[in-house]
């Protein structure tokens, strides 16, 4: 009787465990659509590095009196922000870049301002905000940056930034309010009635496509294109990932230690953000996955000496950062296998008991 309301009853604790394992991503989803530049009713135009033209084809670096000129096709109204990437060696520079801004074609420039570089992050977009122009969809613009103290000189500090190749190497910014909506009906139906358009290739981040669609479909692959959206969704995810796969896989759970590769890699190769989320949830799942399955010397010396050899390599190489990743990884194995260690055995009974009623 009590084994046919434990199955019964599974279901409903599944579905539980799976809604509160999506509660962080929807806490993350709700914070990210507050920041003003991502907002709900904000939408992005996302373009490459064929949109700008710089002094040397083959160098990207801003030195004293150099400009990068940036020309686009504003496919929105409300056009307000010009985002940039730059990057700035992981050092602080102590430079001057002057912004201006226009509509091809004018005489002049309508937007001129002088920001600090030590502001800027490493490879990350930065802002460049300026009064919004109402009629901006279907317009060319122009901006400028110059460099106004960038020096590179041998004997001396280096002192510039470079504009940043990954994609998108600078978005415009598009900011709506509700207000336009409720009192201007021909602005609302500006989203609900616009012609087709190749809205999937568009989303995913391709920079030369028609954005004629209804919000509620723009915006979502508008967050698709954003690379912050989808790596701290993917984070916030992977734990509920994690329990699907389980579910799926039942008595072949062991296979689930084969989960944690392409994370490395991606982590270690390809990624250059941080998550403490993320270093906590490979932490607890860790240390579950090895009580359902014991390590044994046979697989956990190999692995620790693989990493220690591989982070070695990558020093005397000068490859700092993969180094410095590699080593996380060593102490992360190193603190789950401790804590695995010195769980009591009541301890790993009762968990082991809770993941098999679930």
């Amino acid at each position: 009787m009590v084994q046919k309301r434990n199955k019964k009853n599974k279901p409903i604790f599944r579905t539980i465990i799976a809604f509160l394992l999506l509660v962080p991503w929807l806490i993350f989803l709700i914070n990210f659509l507050k920041i003003p530049e991502k907002g709900l009713l904000v939408l992005e135009g996302r373009f490459n590095i064929g949109n700008l033209s710089f002094p040397d084809k083959n160098d990207k670096i801003l030195l004293k009196g150099e400009k990068v000129i940036g020309e686009f096709i504003s496919k929105y109204p409300n056009l307000g922000i010009v985002a940039v990437r730059f990057d700035t060696f992981y050092r602080i520079n102590d430079d001057w870049l002057t912004f201006r801004f226009k509509e091809k074609g004018a005489t002049g420039w309508s937007y001129q301002a002088d920001y600090k570089t030590d502001q800027f992050q490493p490879k990350e977009l930065f802002p460049f905000g300026f009064p919004l122009i109402s009629d901006s969809n279907n317009k060319t613009y122009i901006f400028e940056i110059e460099s106004q103290l960038g020096k590179k000189k041998e004997g001396e500090i280096e002192n510039f930034v470079a504009i940043d190749e990954k994609y998108p190497v600078f978005v415009s910014r598009h900011v709506f309010t509700k207000q336009e909506f409720m009192g201007n009906l021909k602005k609302f139906t500006y989203f609900l009635t616009k012609k087709p358009a190749n809205l999937l290739k568009n989303g995913m981040g391709t920079d030369d496509n028609e954005y004629h669609q209804p919000l509620f479909i723009v915006k979502p692959l508008n967050l698709l294109g954003d690379e912050i959206f989808r790596f701290y969704s993917c984070v916030c995810l992977f734990p509920l990932f994690y329990y699907l796969l389980a579910l799926k896989l039942k008595n072949n759970c062991r296979l689930l230690g084969l989960i944690f590769l392409p994370i490395f890699i991606a982590d270690v190769f390809l990624l250059n953000r941080n998550s403490d989320y993320l270093l906590l949830s490979i932490i607890i799942i860790g240390i579950i996955y090895l009580i359902q399955y014991p390590p044994t010397k046979k697989i956990l010396l190999p692995l620790f000496l693989i990493l220690l050899f591989s982070a070695s390599i990558f020093t005397i190489f000068k490859q700092d950062m993969i180094a410095e990743r590699i080593t996380i990884w060593l102490y992360l194995l190193l603190l789950i296998f401790a804590i695995y260690q010195i769980l009591p055995q009541k301890t790993v009974n009762f968990i082991k008991k809770i993941i098999a009623n679930i």
